[in-house]
């Protein structure tokens, strides 16, 4: 029989759909809810053994709703593995298209609703991304992901081919991915730039104008347009500069526009 790795989402609606990707992927709807609960012991424990009571629960803790699963075929890649790794890349796709607020919360060889069995004892459930964003984002429009999820079907292949033959495509992608999570915004503006610098700067000289040079060429035809466009991201460049030297003087809005712009 065919088996699959099941990862959850959080911060996703599919309204009971059910979308085909390539390889036998596909994404429906499910719901689990993963608690994290903080309790506090007080005595060592012996011979490497649990804690012995009593265990009281104290403040804090995280919980989130699991409300769909990326479900992948092992078959579809060449170990397990790599088949998380497309996962992650389906992930970042959602994220880019659907919502930047989507997350990755847990893999399991099991459906998430199926867990909740008697013959399910030991729940095989690994939590993913389950650290708190310091900078997180949503859609503002308030569009679902159902209704544009099929973008993210169609650039797959595509993707999954760029992420393991470009480095630069590769180090854009986990910085978009990775900076929401990043416990500082100076720290995160200089990740967003560190990407952007890797997709426009084939010379280390000059970074200020070239890069934003490039950028301005690659999103706008010539004229009026593309010369404001310039101007404004080399702006951005120099928050980045001024975080990178230990005196930050961006404010939130540089980092959306950073976010915007990559």
């Amino acid at each position: 029989m065919e088996e699959y790795l099941y990862i959850g989402l959080s911060n996703i609606e599919l309204d009971q759909k059910r979308i085909e990707f390539s390889r036998g992927i596909s994404i429906e709807s499910t719901f689990a809810h993963l608690m994290s609960p903080m309790l506090l012991a007080f005595a060592k424990p012996a011979d490497g053994g649990p804690h012995p009571g009593p265990w009281k629960p104290i403040m804090g803790g995280s919980g989130t709703d699991i409300t769909a699963q990326i479900k992948i075929p092992i078959s579809a890649a060449a170990n397990e593995g790599a088949c998380l790794n497309i996962g992650s890349t389906i992930v970042s796709l959602l994220r880019l298209r659907c919502d930047p607020a989507i997350t990755m919360t847990a893999v399991s060889r099991i459906p998430f609703e199926k867990l909740k069995e008697p013959s399910n004892r030991s729940v095989p459930v690994l939590p993913l991304e389950t650290a708190p964003r310091h900078f997180p984002l949503q859609n503002e429009t308030g569009q679902k992901a159902g209704e544009t999820i099929s973008w993210v079907a169609s650039r797959l292949e595509t993707v999954l081919t760029l992420r393991s033959t470009r480095q630069d495509f590769q180090i854009a992608s986990a910085a978009l991915d990775g900076a929401q999570f990043i416990q500082n915004d100076a720290l995160a503006l200089i990740s967003l730039w560190g990407a952007l610098e890797a997709l426009f700067s084939p010379s280390t000289a000059e970074l200020k104008f070239r890069v934003s040079a490039l950028i301005a060429a690659y999103l706008h035809e010539p004229g009026q347009e593309r010369a404001d466009a310039q101007k404004r991201i080399a702006l951005l460049y120099d928050k980045r500069s001024a975080a990178a030297h230990g005196k930050p003087r961006h404010v939130p809005d540089d980092l959306v526009a950073s976010f915007n712009l990559l």
